[in-house]
């Protein structure tokens, strides 16, 4: 045996490092997955903790067992089911010869307790002076639709009532009566402030319609000082008093979000979103600088500075997006979690979450 799994882990898995793993010559390895394979190491919470507490003494015993796999995107040309087996059941130590990595200084990310840092994003400038902002979101609306993408609630309501301020006056009935109660004349709830939102950028806003747009831009404020109202509530036994133990927290919390809405976190077909209840309950609870309330203190925060949250989320949700498709295709009726052993790792964190049927995401946060 070249390899044993403790040294696997102290070399290599520890450090979530790309590997190419190269397997003995007629193992079962190499006849099931061939030359060699390319991803990293793969554990589980409960083995990731356990492997720290082997290393820590130098003199460790060194035996033989499976190892999980995670193969690298586009890297192998393997099934489905082969990429399965090598995720949820691994490789014996013992049918490796060799394992390949780049050589650079390496940092053990799960046991770091400071905060960490995402790469920069890169920036593409564009000019988009020229480009009707309206005109652009019904075409990629349209392209996704035609291509079997579901939209976001949100996206849908939007892009109703920019039609419908298009073409309201063109619309034959059968057409209109998806946006109107063809009784009342009353445009559809969730539509109407879309509707009265594209007017008012395009200037065309009768002095009614102003008043109306403004009394549903303060009901939507209403609206979200009820949610806030009701995590607040939650937040403490003496919730109100929250203001004075926790301005500074609930200042900068009612600043970030006060013009929020609902908005995509991936963007695959069946996308993954999040509503003010959702962005309230992941901040309030999960982020250090918005963490409000005696009962949230001892939640877990997550290790990143306030700016790149949201990305994090959107890159642990990116990196098992195809888990999330295929689960939603196969049970459009029941949530998707990954908690306890099934969470997701990710930058020496594991993290748990929870999506509804609807693509909602309704909980997420690292791990203890």
């Amino acid at each position: 045996m070249i390899y044993s799994q403790e040294e696997i882990y102290k070399y290599t898995g520890q450090y979530d490092k790309i590997v190419s793993v190269s397997f003995r010559y007629d193992s079962d390895a190499r006849k099931k997955y061939g030359a060699y394979i390319t991803g990293t190491f793969y554990y589980t919470p409960k083995e990731k903790e356990a492997s720290e507490k082997i290393i820590e003494n130098d003199d460790f015993k060194k035996t033989d067992g499976l190892i999980k796999f995670k193969i690298g995107r586009g890297l192998n040309d393997l099934t489905k089911e082969q990429i399965g087996d090598l995720r949820f059941e691994g490789i014996l130590a013992s049918d490796i010869i060799e394992i390949l990595s780049y050589v650079k200084p390496v940092e053990n990310e799960f046991s770091k307790s400071d905060i960490k840092n995402l790469p920069d994003p890169i920036t593409i400038k564009s000019n988009f002076s020229e480009v009707d902002e309206e005109e652009l979101t019904l075409w990629t609306n349209n392209q996704r639709l035609r291509n079997g993408y579901k939209l976001i609630p949100e996206e849908i309501n939007r892009h109703n009532g920019i039609i419908l301020r298009k073409y309201e006056g063109q619309m034959p009935k059968e057409h209109l009566q998806n946006f109107k109660n063809l009784e009342t004349g009353e445009i559809k709830d969730k539509i109407k402030y879309h509707y009265l939102n594209s007017k008012y950028y395009k200037d065309l806003l009768s002095e009614e319609e102003k008043i109306e747009f403004e009394n549903l831009m303060k009901q939507e404020v209403d609206e979200k000082i009820g949610i806030l109202r009701s995590e607040l509530q939650k937040s403490q036994e003496k919730w109100k008093e929250v203001g004075i133990n926790y301005k500074d927290a609930l200042a900068w919390l009612i600043h970030f979000s006060s013009s929020f809405r609902s908005e995509r976190l991936t963007h695959g077909k069946i996308p993954v979103w999040w509503d003010y209840e959702s962005l309230l309950h992941i901040y309030m609870r999960h982020v250090s600088k918005t963490q409000i309330g005696e009962r949230f203190e001892s939640r877990t925060v997550f290790q990143y500075k306030f700016k790149d949250i949201k990305r994090v989320i959107e890159t642990i949700l990116k990196n098992i997006e195809e888990e999330i498709i295929e689960h939603f295709t196969n049970n459009p009726d029941k949530d998707f979690r990954r908690v306890g052993e099934q969470s997701v790792y990710f930058n020496g964190d594991f993290y748990e979450f929870h999506i509804s049927p609807t693509g909602r995401l309704r909980t997420f946060y690292k791990k203890i």
